[in-house]
């Protein structure tokens, strides 16, 4: 039996438990695992170092996300997610460093 890990990416035997890397024409493939009910993280994963990245304080920003869903009858983690990309629209660089710096 096969499991799919990452459609077309990445399979794992459930038998040998051996890994086989599939790729997607030449460009490299990333996976990005989040916590978003705090089972891997003590407090909310934004609060671990993103947040202050982009110059708020993490009460400030969820006060900001939470009256942002709240007056728009929005879902909570789609509005901290779209505070998360308008604060740190030219504040933040997604590239491999910064991958590495958030424990990547």
């Amino acid at each position: 039996m096969i499991i799919k890990i990452m459609p077309h990416f990445l399979y794992m035997s459930s038998m040998s438990k051996e890994f086989s890397r599939k790729l997607k024409e030449d460009k490299p493939v990333v996976a990005i695992c989040y916590d978003f009910d705090k089972t891997l993280s003590p407090d909310d994963m934004q609060a671990q170092g993103y947040i202050q990245s982009v110059e708020y304080e993490v009460k400030s920003f969820w006060q900001e996300s939470n009256g942002l869903a709240e007056e728009n009858d929005m879902d909570q983690n789609l509005a901290y997610m779209f505070t998360m990309l308008r604060t740190s629209h030219g504040r933040f660089v997604f590239n491999r460093k910064a991958l590495r710096d958030y424990g990547a």
